[in-house]
């Protein structure tokens, strides 16, 4: 097991995985908290478990904040989810809501057929543009 204090010197010296694997760095300070570390970038992370299951939630990457404003921000998201917060409900709507809503089936014809006679008018213009007598 991976553990030890993180801190900016100790986690600037962690290489970065070998391709395909990720690994598990964990903080010995505070419990919940951790570096991951990929291929090609680390992230710092909360874990805990919610409501009878285990929750990550990505902090920031390395780089982009240190350690110790990771290690603040860890406390106040575990705080939150020791209430049975779920951390990372505003990701999840931001996500759906970005899918747009459910189409019915009339809604989804036209839209389809919207969107084809688009792109069959974009083919007819892009035709037009590059034939040359």
């Amino acid at each position: 097991m991976n553990r030890f204090e993180l801190t900016e010197e100790t986690v600037n010296k962690l290489p970065l995985a070998p391709a395909g694997e990720v690994v598990l760095y964990r903080d010995t300070k505070l419990a919940g908290f951790g570096l991951r570390v990929g291929e090609t970038t680390a992230a710092y992370f909360v874990e805990k478990r919610v409501e009878g299951r285990n929750v990550r939630h990505t902090l920031g990457r390395r780089g982009q904040i240190t350690a110790d404003q990771a290690r603040k921000a860890a406390a106040v998201k575990l705080g939150e989810m020791t209430f049975g917060k779920d951390v990372n409900a505003e990701r999840k709507a931001k996500r759906s809501s970005s899918q747009g809503k459910q189409l019915d089936s009339q809604e989804g014809i036209e839209l389809f057929a919207v969107a084809m006679a688009e792109a069959s008018y974009q083919a007819v213009k892009r035709a037009a543009l590059e034939w040359q007598p």
